[in-house]
């Protein structure tokens, strides 16, 4: 499982640990904390990857 990571954009490989990774997953866990039942869609996802990756790192 370690083995995994994510390929996205300009940023090349972006293992399961990264902090910007860790974001995403706190934003899911807080969707459906506060009462969602849907499922969260892939654009969605894809939003929130966009936000951790994109606006934080921006001025790098």
């Amino acid at each position: 499982m370690n083995q995994y990571s994510l390929s996205f954009g300009g940023f090349g490989k972006v293992e399961k640990h990264d902090l910007r990774i860790a974001e995403v997953k706190h934003w899911i866990n807080d969707v459906y904390e506060v009462g969602r039942t849907e499922a969260i869609s892939n654009a969605e996802i894809e939003q929130q990857v966009r936000k951790s990756f994109y606006y934080r790192y921006s001025s790098v």
